[in-house]
């Protein structure tokens, strides 16, 4: 369905499978579970969104330019915003349960709610000024980030320290998801990549394309993951060990 001048920065599946997703031009695209219908509203802070996610009760998250968290519990029509008073991007989201958020952005910052978004409070920073391109956890201790240069890192306390791990690929990572059991990658050079033990292993698929990869996700009970990438690029590709 053609919605006319956007420019989709991010997308989000919802809890009862909508879909939501950012615009550029500040506004905001809901669709309903068959990917039909899509429908903007206004977006007025962040000024440039990042960054887009459904929490567990459905409301819509936003993050951006200038450390603005928003959130809107009614489908855009009234947002609650939280400004951290940073001059920094806040570029992942993701919500881990009813009450528990995390994000992170510029200079290794992460901030965190434990009360469903009501307040969020700054985290130690991931070292040496770290630029997040990508975000998972898979629960309140776990998760890994990844960023700039093919960079990742690894948390078992919540964020209280970091390790580093070896990405083998040497390609920054631009979507992390979890795909039967175990954490994946896509990223820059047609990358898919899969963390095996604290290393991370280029997945060798079939007529492989070597652009940017900005997102993927998992097919559930069919051991393939469908990427995305420029030029309106949507492939569903095998992750047998054989193709």
């Amino acid at each position: 369905m053609p919605l006319g001048n956007t420019s989709l920065v991010d997308m989000a599946v919802c809890g009862d499978k909508s879909f939501v997703a950012i615009d550029h031009y500040h506004k905001v695209w809901s669709a309903d579970a068959e990917g039909k219908n899509w429908k903007p509203v206004s977006l007025e802070l962040p000024r440039t969104p990042l960054a887009v996610t459904c929490d567990k009760q459905g409301t819509w998250w936003v993050v951006g330019v200038n450390s603005v968290i928003s959130g809107s519990a009614d489908q855009g029509k009234t947002w609650k915003i939280t400004d951290l008073g940073e001059d920094t991007h806040i570029t992942t989201i993701q919500f881990l349960d009813e009450k528990n958020g995390i994000a992170f952005g510029e200079f290794g910052l992460m901030v965190a709610t434990a009360d469903g978004g009501l307040t969020w409070k700054k985290s130690p920073n991931i070292p040496s000024e770290f630029y997040p391109y990508a975000a998972l956890f898979i629960s309140r201790d776990e998760g890994w980030v990844s960023g700039l240069a093919g960079q990742i890192v690894h948390t078992t306390d919540g964020g209280q320290s970091w390790t580093k791990q070896v990405n083998v690929t040497k390609a920054s990572l631009n979507r992390l998801f979890m795909h039967e059991g175990i954490p994946f990658g896509v990223g820059t050079g047609g990358v898919v990549a899969r963390l095996e033990g604290n290393n991370w292993r280029a997945v060798p698929y079939t007529d492989a394309v070597p652009v940017f990869l900005g997102g993927a996700s998992s097919l559930p009970g069919q051991s393939a993951i469908v990427i995305g990438g420029p030029g309106g690029l949507l492939r569903a590709i095998s992750t047998h060990a054989t193709q």
